[in-house]
């Protein structure tokens, strides 16, 4: 992997998750989707879930914008088991599938990526 993208903000904390997710699919325009790997850690999870309801916050909804990284066959996807389960995700809340791994095995993953960035 070349590139790791990990998410650790929830999605309205911040701008963080709509920046990460727009350097996500612009760097698929230079990078092969295979070498590419995107992971939600701690808050970042919430990126994940269907379930929320940014109207309420006067947000716009960023979240559905990450089923792109399917679109855009990235099928690297990674979620930290223990978060998961914390904010009661399951896979019919959840946007896109990823896969959950403890936090030792998700880390080992992401200690293989050349270029780390962290949202």
């Amino acid at each position: 992997m070349k590139l790791a993208f990990v998410f650790t903000q929830s999605p309205f904390a911040c701008a963080a998750s709509r920046e990460g997710l727009d350097a996500v699919l612009a760097a698929s325009a230079f990078v092969e989707a295979e070498d590419i790997g995107v992971f939600f850690i701690e808050d970042g999870v919430l990126n994940l879930s269907s379930a929320l309801q940014p109207h309420l916050l006067m947000q716009k909804d960023s979240s559905a914008a990450f089923k792109l990284l399917e679109l855009y066959d990235i099928e690297q996807r990674y979620t930290a088991e223990e978060a998961w389960y914390s904010f009661g995700m399951n896979s019919q809340n959840s946007l896109i599938q990823t896969q959950l791994l403890p936090f030792n095995e998700l880390m080992q993953k992401l200690a293989t990526a050349e270029k780390v960035l962290t949202f």
